[in-house]
């Protein structure tokens, strides 16, 4: 992982003229699955955050090995309801 942020980040800085990347990152334990929810709720919300899309929904470079996008769309609307 590090080759390739070091590689995507330098391209994009020498393109773009900024920072891909932050400078670190945070780890996590997900110990539960209301933990493992509310991270999977943090990181569909990024697009949406960033002014990519409206919805997450809508961005289309995202998906699990172990959901599929129905249910974590499910889990995002549950969310809301709350």
């Amino acid at each position: 992982m590090a080759i390739a942020k070091q590689k995507s980040g330098f391209d994009f800085a020498m393109r773009d003229g900024y920072r891909l990347w932050q400078k670190a990152y945070y780890e996590r334990v997900l110990r539960d699955e209301e933990a493992s929810a509310e991270i999977i709720r943090y990181i569909l919300a990024n697009p949406v955050r960033s002014g990519l899309v409206a919805e997450p929904a809508e961005y289309p470079f995202w998906g699990s090995g172990v959901h599929t996008r129905d249910d974590l769309i499910e889990l995002i609307a549950r969310e809301r309801h709350r």
